[in-house]
């Protein structure tokens, strides 16, 4: 079988999300509850991980769209087009469950006999699962995979002990790229740091001078930007007209996941 373009062993099935016997589709709709919840929004993920908690709701005083209940064995992954964000619920974080009110724009799966959720986060974190589910997405504004059509989403399903051994591999790596991520990150703050520092106190200067921008060394000029630049304009492509040929113009959009994606990029002749 396949899982997008991607061959299948043998021995996995390839299930779609409407296999009642494996997966059951949450709806919309909460449990009643007491006191403080924390609400989950579709920014508080990055990958599969929370960052932030967008506010704490009450049962009565919540946005509308703070509306989807956690269950033990569900995972919950980002229904928007271009965005990988994936949520699990699992035995690990079992007290969560009681925590959190996840929005409406995530789509939560409730795992049965024979799912192992870890690896259905794993699943929902993949490529190939996430191309089916961009090609699926629809909407004029924010396109997104709806509901109705989430059931046709198909994913390959082996034997449960393969299952777990196969998260058990993946969330090792994903602990590792994690450790990685920080170390890059201390290493950044170290050259911020070390650029704040050279870029308004020099090298080995013992003489400074109070200005517009600070204490700088007393040896040190500041110049308006505008008597170091000869010229300086907004690109070097024609006016709009122009668009339907040239080449692609990037814009912030453009940019997802670390990848240029031209898709919608408007075409801009280049000027001499």
């Amino acid at each position: 079988g396949y899982f997008g373009n991607t061959p299948v062993e043998p021995d996995a099935e390839v299930v779609k999300l409407e296999n009642d016997k494996y997966f059951f589709i949450l709806h919309s709709g909460i449990d009643l509850f007491e006191g403080n919840k924390d609400y989950l929004s579709t920014k508080s993920i990055e990958r599969d991980g929370i960052v932030k908690v967008e506010r704490k709701i009450t049962y009565n005083k919540r946005p509308s769209r703070a509306n989807m209940q956690p269950k033990l064995g569900s995972v919950w992954f980002a229904k928007m087009k271009n965005t990988r964000k994936v949520y699990c619920f699992s035995p690990s974080n079992l007290e969560e469950t009681e925590k959190f009110i996840l929005s409406t724009g995530f789509c939560g799966i409730l795992c049965k006999n024979g799912v192992d959720p870890i690896y259905l986060k794993q699943v929902f974190l993949s490529d190939d699962f996430n191309m089916a589910k961009d090609r699926l997405a629809s909407g004029s504004t924010q396109k997104a995979v709806a509901n109705e059509t989430i059931r046709l989403i198909a994913l390959p399903l082996p034997p449960l002990s393969e299952q777990q051994k196969i998260a058990d591999i993946l969330s090792v790596v994903d602990i590792a790229i994690k450790k990685t991520d920080v170390i890059i990150w201390k290493s950044e703050m170290l050259k911020r740091g070390l650029m704040q520092r050279l870029l308004t106190r020099g090298i080995r200067h013992t003489r400074y001078k109070k200005t517009e921008l600070g204490e700088i060394p007393e040896t040190w000029k500041i110049i308006q930007l505008s008597r170091i630049v000869t010229s300086y304009k907004n690109g070097i492509y024609k006016r709009s007209e122009f668009y339907g040929r040239g080449f692609p113009s990037i814009r912030m959009h453009n940019i997802q996941d670390g990848y240029v994606n031209t898709k919608g990029a408007p075409l801009l002749e280049v000027t001499n």
